[in-house]
């Protein structure tokens, strides 16, 4: 989850074996909810086998979306970028987050770029 244009369908592809979710989109932006499994790889009897990722659009106008993901998610991976730091729809998936009672992993993206700065991104939050 997290603001548009922050990389959580760029990161999320990166975990599909035949699928590129973002050249489908208009305008590259996620447009509805989706849903895919992978294995995990743990062998753990107590571990699950698989994990299922939901991917949620990060336009505004898509905040009931948001929040019917998060009902029904484990754990919310917060994406932000180091670009442009924390936006409108960070603090609202926060928000959930500590409403629900959701555990959250915050991911940093876009560090790469010229213009990334990790450091004020890490303050804002």
């Amino acid at each position: 989850m997290g603001h548009v244009d922050h990389g959580k369908t760029t990161l999320l592809d990166a975990f599909r074996t035949n699928h590129d979710k973002c050249a489908s989109e208009y305008g590259a932006i996620t447009q509805s909810i989706g849903a895919f499994t992978v294995p995990s790889g743990l062998t753990d009897e107590d571990c699950p086998t698989e994990i299922t990722f939901i991917d949620t659009p990060g336009h505004e106008a898509f905040c009931n979306m948001r929040s019917r993901g998060a009902k029904v998610t484990d754990m919310i991976i917060l994406v932000i970028s180091a670009v442009e730091s924390v936006q409108q729809q960070t603090i609202e998936v926060i928000n959930l987050a500590r409403e629900m009672h959701i555990p959250l992993i915050v991911a940093i993206n876009k560090i790469d770029r010229y213009e990334a700065d990790v450091e004020n991104t890490m303050l804002d939050l």
